[in-house]
């Protein structure tokens, strides 16, 4: 085998592929390769411990090594090694899977994080994801990512099970648009119970916030991200394919200490374009309000004219909290030619508009009153609405009385009403 040949296989890049790759994915590319004896450290250690501690490797006090193996199900594991060098840290990944209908093992991502040379600017080498910034797509790419907006915001699912084969992760509100039939109900914690099918097609249940905080940043701040590179394809399914030529720009500047202004701008090429600019504003001691105004341009439509589409958005939010309570409203309306970066095929009429609302009370001795709701229209009128109310009263060392009502247009049955005690047992808890 050649030396051309065994790069190519170890990166899961076809020798003819190779040729059409950016310079910023074939960095990626080679870093990916230096992690090979990473992963396979890693997978000797997953054998014979779960987790462990960090340790020193051998004759070297100046790089730490760590491993973490993660089993999802019964037949899918995510294994993981990192290297810490002190100025930087090499991270890969890799699934391992008994279910024949996946690889046997499944490379995820590879970076290499450390700030750019000569300057302190955070910078990824590798595999990344880009901030989609208020209103926008994350979406997994192979190249370089720079600035100081590196995590992702609270409600974005990134979970290498549940976002596989996409290029672009989803929301909470993007979940909840798509899936308002298996939306469940309020979480204690005020998070919303999504059902969403992981990558062997298991039905699974994860929480998230119903929409991430409005940010605020102090007078004079900047906060950033840049991102570039190619498209990563198929994702947790092959071990690396990568596609169109991807770039993103995210900027947040405090223009007053009750005023932050943000920009975000981003393409996928032969896919779709988007740039749009937005406001953050104190309202009131202790409430926040956000506007934001978008664009899209994308290849032609099905069934459409020649030439560009053109689509927009406009997004409005408001938020309120204090010790006694909180209050957060998002509500999204575009045109039906509006296209977001992902890609993929409507399965239905485009949406028109959606909107997000949650009230939480803390009511002292009296538990917490928990209130949320979903409500969207697409362009050709059909609706569905979703509402949760949930009751916590906790017992002390008792346990925890739960009431909950839930109405559901998405489902045969809207309607729904459940009432649960919580008890704990030592390290256990049972519920009745």
């Amino acid at each position: 085998m050649t030396d051309s040949h065994w790069a190519s296989s170890v990166l899961g890049f076809s020798n003819a592929a190779m040729p059409n790759f950016s310079s910023f994915a074939m960095i990626a590319a080679l870093t990916r390769i230096s992690f090979g004896a990473l992963i396979a450290t890693a997978c000797l250690a997953s054998s014979h411990a779960a987790s462990g501690p960090a340790t020193a490797l051998p004759d070297s006090a100046d790089y730490e090594f760590s491993q973490r193996l993660e089993s999802i199900s019964k037949d899918y594991s995510i294994v993981g090694a990192s290297l810490d060098r002190g100025d930087g840290k090499l991270v890969s990944t890799l699934a391992a899977s008994m279910d024949t209908r996946l690889q046997p093992f499944t490379r995820l991502e590879t970076a290499w994080s450390s700030t750019l040379p000569f300057t302190a600017v955070s910078m990824r080498l590798g595999d990344a994801v880009s901030h989609p910034g208020t209103w926008g797509n994350a979406v997994r790419f192979g190249g370089i990512k720079l600035g100081s907006l590196q995590d992702l915001p609270a409600d974005i699912v990134a979970a290498p099970e549940l976002t596989a084969g996409h290029k672009t992760l989803t929301s909470s509100a993007d979940l909840i648009g798509q899936n308002m039939d298996r939306l469940a109900r309020l979480t204690p914690a005020g998070n919303v119970a999504l059902g969403v099918k992981d990558v062997l097609g298991h039905q699974r249940e994860i929480s998230k916030p119903l929409y991430s905080d409005i940010t605020m940043m102090a007078k004079g701040k900047t906060d950033y991200s840049l991102a570039a590179g190619r498209v990563r394809e198929e994702f947790a399914l092959t071990d690396g394919e990568y596609g169109s030529r991807f770039s993103s720009a995210t900027v947040r500047y405090g223009l007053r200490k009750s005023l932050t202004v943000d920009a975000h701008a981003a393409q996928v090429e032969g896919v779709a374009s988007v740039v749009g600019a937005g406001l953050a504003k104190d309202a009131g001691a202790h409430g926040k309000v956000s506007a934001t105004m978008a664009t899209s341009r994308s290849e032609p439509l099905q069934d459409s004219p020649t030439g560009k589409t053109d689509g927009w958005l406009a997004r409005l939010a408001y938020q309120i909290a204090n010790d006694y309570f909180t209050v957060g409203l998002r509500t999204r309306v575009q045109s039906a030619t509006y296209r977001d970066l992902s890609g993929e095929e409507e399965s239905s009429s485009p949406l028109h508009w959606r909107t997000l609302a949650s009230v939480a009370f803390r009511l002292g001795t009296r538990g917490d009153l928990l209130l949320a709701g979903a409500m969207q229209t697409l362009h050709d009128a059909s609706r569905a609405d979703f509402v949760s109310l949930r009751h916590n009263v906790s017992l002390g060392t008792a346990g925890q009385f739960t009431t909950s009502l839930t109405y559901n247009t998405g489902k045969d049955d809207p309607a729904a009403a459940s009432i649960a005690f919580t008890r704990p047992f030592g390290g256990n808890t049972v519920k009745r």
